[in-house]
């Protein structure tokens, strides 16, 4: 942990920081999120396939590593970037710090660098490919050297620019459904930090029959392109039966189930790529 680290956009800017988590040498897509809360969300949505993370909020990690509140099995990000991490966290659910759970997924974290500046490059270009080299393994030491030589680092940067996503859908479906629980522990759950349904007229409803009352009886199938844990704990809470099935499962197996609503789910990657889902 906070040894030397840095971010080579695909445009040669580089950020210069300190590492944490994993190290070694990981290129993804460079992109921000702009959440005040709920990094461990976004560390463990399927969404982010491939792609390195910044988050624009400055103090990441002060409440550490909760389970409960992943939206998958485990992190799908390739790399993580946060201008202060917090290494010390304090909460009364806490079970770990963020850098072991970086760490623990395999996943390169940078810190300690100017995140607002990044997120306006971002903001302005879009999504861009970007490498992250941390430690002080061969592969690292080579990548920097390769900084301070023009034409090597030529070659790094079309290394970055031709780094594409593959796979996405197909690589996370099903991935929440490794964390899934019943709806009875869904509810108490939720109704234990008031996370409970709101009402048409924004009051929320704690009790479970009268929140599950609408929906009980009624069957969605939740089609899985990268779904979020919390896309059915939001239906479970609501009475709702909810059958999830794999990105490839055909239109008429679906059907065959009879349900009473049918959602398609979120998730990474180009929706053009998926031609045989």
């Amino acid at each position: 942990m906070n040894t030397k680290a840095c971010l080579v956009l695909a445009n040669g800017q580089i950020f210069e920081g300190k590492s944490f988590g994993a190290s070694g040498v990981i290129v993804g897509e460079a992109v921000f999120t702009t959440g005040m809360t709920g990094y461990l969300e976004t560390l463990t949505d399927p969404s982010y396939f491939g792609q390195i993370v910044t988050q624009t909020f400055p103090l990441i990690g002060n409440y550490g590593v909760i389970h409960p509140d992943f939206e998958s099995e485990k992190s799908h990000v390739r790399g993580y970037i946060v201008r202060d991490l917090c290494d010390t966290p304090s909460n009364f659910r806490c079970e770990n710090d963020l850098n072991s759970f970086l760490l623990s997924n395999n996943i390169i974290g940078l810190s300690g660098i100017d995140t607002r500046r990044l997120t306006k490059i971002l903001r302005e270009a879009g999504v861009m490919n970007g490498m992250i080299i941390s430690g002080n393994s061969a592969e690292a030491q080579s990548a920097f050297s390769a900084l301070e030589n023009p034409k090597e680092k030529e070659k790094l940067l079309k290394e970055i620019k031709a780094y594409t996503i593959k796979n996405a859908v197909k690589s996370v479906t099903g991935s929440a459904d490794k964390i899934e629980e019943s709806a009875e522990a869904v509810f108490e759950t939720s109704a234990k930090y008031r996370a409970v349904p709101v009402t048409k007229d924004g009051l929320k409803v704690n009790d479970q029959n009268e929140a599950m009352k609408n929906g009980r009886g009624k069957k969605v199938v939740l089609w899985d392109f990268g779904a979020k844990a919390n896309i059915r704990r939001e239906l479970l809470k609501r009475g709702v039966e909810v059958v999830t099935v794999p990105c490839d499962t055909k239109a008429d197996d679906i059907l065959k189930m009879n349900p009473d609503g049918i959602m398609l789910s979120n998730g990474p990657g180009d929706p053009a790529e998926n031609v045989d889902i």
